[in-house]
């Protein structure tokens, strides 16, 4: 897994070196104008596609699954993968075909500007790269249960190669005109997407999966992935139809029939949500006054500490939050064992951007009294550890470990938290005067 999380780590660095030449190259040969506002936008489309039905709640409900059927059954859990992949498929080609219709009528039946032609005209030619760029997060997600990490992470660094290919072609070579070229361009999308997915397809055989067409879609599998999508888009309807700032989970009262649902807490979390976990309603509050002190703000928990480099591991279950992601790093979607119920489930697994930030613990004393503790402490550039199969990062101390245990517990601090990206103790400390919170600042830190 390390050697895994490592060859993402570099690719990724790969990837994002050839980002920035693209996007150089797009001002080189584009300019800061109209033409380029309408490529972004354009390309806007795949990109929430993908999010929507290869990175989003469709992978999470179907990976658990996936992994739980490939343990007990590999030929099962190869017919699942299919199935999968051809029922996104046939969404996707159906989307496709009414935005295509819909782009042609809007054009036919009303007046538009040459810009939104040009945007129009764009985003039909890239509507099928929708299809392909979904269908190889789908089988990322699989390559990784597999342990098949590099040809995922390489995907970007193709496309990023093959669009500043035909920039560099199209414009020094044949002369093309932006107008022209930007359309190029586009079609070399689609070819980049078609060479995504056929650099998958040599690990996901190796691994014993051949992407064949399949309808099993009456499975008690795909019936089940079904149902925690359903459960998923349940969860985040609640939170959005009755305007919750906060919100938190007695995780042992699920049921067995519903995978613990650390997705969607995740996603809710990454968009300044309040969450407590375990029932934990106190700390869930802190939640949307932080966010508003901070850029981001995230539960957490003071797992264990490594008391010979001063150190505290942060980890709580398969809760995390995409705000802290590391830059250059990606996350990746992986299967967790089973926690609570029989079901495996689905988390986020990413290095944690390294920095200052203010951890804050709030607790009940004397009835109705509240108490904050607070301070600051450190971030570390770590590697992800494979011996913690949930979500976590390391923080350093700015004292000696015990000594800052020993405080943090004087002062009634427990192991749930909230964790805020830089030093936000002014904020803080105005919020806490006017709820009339006693703080306690952690002195040392």
């Amino acid at each position: 897994m390390i050697k895994g999380f490592r060859q993402i780590a570099v690719l990724t660095g790969i990837s994002r070196i050839f980002g920035l030449i693209r996007v150089a190259s797009f001002f080189y040969f584009f300019g800061a104008g109209g033409l380029l506002d309408a490529w972004f936008i354009a390309f806007k489309i795949p990109n929430l596609s993908r999010r929507l039905f290869g990175e989003g709640a469709a992978s999470a409900s179907f990976i658990p699954v996936y992994t739980q059927q490939m343990h007990s059954d590999p030929k099962k859990a190869s017919i699942l993968a299919n199935t999968t992949m051809t029922a996104i498929f046939a969404l996707l080609v159906t989307i496709v075909l009414f935005a295509f219709a819909g782009i042609w009528a809007y054009l036919k039946f009303f007046n538009v500007n040459s810009e939104t032609q040009t945007i129009l005209h764009l985003v039909s030619v890239l509507l099928p790269y929708i299809i392909t760029l979904c269908l190889v997060a789908i089988i990322a997600g699989i390559l990784n249960v597999h342990k098949h990490f590099a040809s995922p992470a390489a995907a970007p660094i193709v496309l990023n190669i093959v669009i500043i290919g035909s920039l560099c072609v199209g414009g020094w070579v044949f002369k093309l005109e932006p107008a022209n070229l930007v359309f190029v361009v586009a079609g070399a999308v689609l070819v980049g997407g078609l060479i995504q997915l056929a650099i998958q397809i040599p690990p996901l055989r190796s691994s014993g999966i051949s992407i064949r067409p399949a309808w099993d879609v009456r499975t008690e599998a795909f019936k089940k992935m079904l149902e925690r999508q359903i459960q998923t888009r349940a969860i985040e309807k609640i939170v959005d139809e009755r305007g919750l700032t906060a919100y938190t989970m007695n995780f042992q009262h699920i049921g067995e029939s519903m995978a613990t649902p650390f997705y969607v807490c995740s996603k809710l979390m990454s968009r300044g949500i309040g969450y407590g976990g375990e029932g934990d309603v106190l700390t869930a509050t802190l939640g949307r006054p932080l966010n508003a002190l901070s850029s981001a703000a995230k539960f957490d928990e003071f797992f264990c500490a490594d008391w010979k480099n001063n150190r505290i591991l942060m980890s709580h279950m398969g809760e995390s939050d995409s705000r802290f992601i590391k830059q250059g790093s990606s996350p990746r979607l992986a299967p967790r064992d089973a926690l609570l119920n029989p079901h495996t489930c689905a988390i986020y697994r990413f290095q944690a951007e390294p920095g200052e930030v203010t951890f804050v613990n709030i607790s009940p004393v004397d009835g109705r009294e509240y108490r904050v503790v607070a301070g600051l402490l450190d971030i570390v550039d770590a590697q992800i550890l494979d011996s913690i199969e949930g979500p976590h990062f390391q923080v350093a101390t700015r004292i000696p470990v015990g000594m800052f245990l020993e405080r943090y517990a004087a002062q009634g601090g427990g192991h749930h938290l909230y964790i805020a990206k830089g030093n936000i103790l002014n904020g803080l400390s105005i919020f806490c005067k006017q709820l009339g919170f006693d703080l306690r600042v952690i002195e040392g830190v």
